[in-house]
């Protein structure tokens, strides 16, 4: 009977990220029932989770967003190690992504708001001025999820990806 009753929710092992939250969900419904356990405060640890797992995905559109930045414009300067964070990136994020399936529906945001961040920090990085580097980069991520997570690596500043 547990079991079956299991089947009607998300299973942990199936998108943890989306447990997390039913988890909380659940607790919430229920405070009234168990007044000996702090619901509340455990439903907002859950959340807690969910949202370290929403930056920490975040945070690594950050460092793939950065270096392709970096490829695209400083394509003189091009390293192994970019290559390798950029690829360590995209697979981390997958496994992100493998864990947690219902994080896909939060890419488009996760990315607006990595690529204000990995913007800011690929100019700095290239060390070129805060007003040339807004006329020469695109206020917006220019790569949508699915390329972003693809095997593209952008052209050097004529904006083609191949």
């Amino acid at each position: 009977m547990a079991r079956a009753k299991q089947t009607l929710a998300v299973h942990k092992d199936d998108d943890f990220h989306a447990w997390l939250l039913h988890q909380a969900q659940t607790l919430r419904r229920i405070a009234d029932k168990v007044p000996s356990l702090d619901c509340a405060e455990i439903a907002e640890e859950l959340e807690g989770m969910a949202r370290s797992d929403e930056h920490a995905v975040q945070s690594l559109l950050e460092v793939l967003l950065t270096h392709l930045l970096k490829w695209r414009y400083q394509a003189n300067r091009r390293t192994r190690s970019w290559r390798v964070f950029i690829q360590n990136a995209r697979s981390d994020i997958q496994d992100r992504l493998a864990d947690s399936p219902s994080l896909r529906t939060r890419l488009p945001t996760l990315v607006a708001r990595a690529y204000a961040n990995a913007r800011r920090s690929a100019g700095a990085e290239m060390k070129i001025e805060e007003h040339e580097w807004d006329q020469k980069s695109p206020s917006s991520c220019p790569w949508d999820v699915d390329k972003l997570l693809s095997d593209f690596w952008p052209d050097p500043a004529n904006g083609l990806e191949h």
